[in-house]
C-alpha cells in the first residue's frame, strides 16, 4: 500500500514522535510512534511518499534505509488493527477488511515502511 505522510508530531513520551500517513486513495490511515533516534536517521518529512507492507511472515527485500519492525497484535476492531512494537504503537485503520481477516489477537506481525519517489 502507498501512503503520504500528513503529520509528524511530538508525543508526551520524551524523544518519541507520532507519524500519520494516509493512503493515496484516502481510505486508509496508518499511525506509528518512532523514537527520535530513528526519525533522525530516516528523516521522515510531511509530504513524503511511503510504501507499507504488513504480514505474519518475515518480509523479504528489506533494505538498509527501510523501517522494519516486528510486533504483536494487541487490538482489533471492524476497521482498525493495533500492533505493539517494543511498547510503541502502530495502527492501521479504514477500509482494510481483507487485511483484518489475516490477523488475530497476539499474532506476530512484520511491518516494513519504505520511502518511495
Amino acid at each position: 500500500m502507498r501512503f503520504v505522510i500528513e503529520d509528524i508530531s511530538e508525543t508526551i513520551i520524551p524523544k518519541v514522535y507520532l507519524l500519520k500517513a494516509r493512503s493515496e486513495d484516502g481510505k486508509v490511515l496508518i499511525a506509528f510512534e518512532i523514537p527520535l533516534r530513528l526519525q533522525d536517521m530516516l528523516n521522515f518529512k510531511q509530504g513524503d511518499k511511503l510504501s507499507m507492507e504488513i504480514d505474519k511472515k518475515e518480509l523479504e527485500d528489506v533494505k538498509d534505509d527501510d523501517l522494519y519492525m516486528t510486533g504483536w497484535v494487541f487490538a482489533k476492531t471492524e476497521r482498525k488493527l493495533m500492533v505493539s512494537i517494543g511498547g510503541l504503537r502502530f495502527s492501521i485503520e479504514g477500509q482494510i477488511g481483507e487485511l483484518l481477516d489475516k490477523f488475530n489477537l497476539m499474532d506476530k506481525v512484520y511491518v516494513r515502511i519504505r520511502k518511495i519517489q
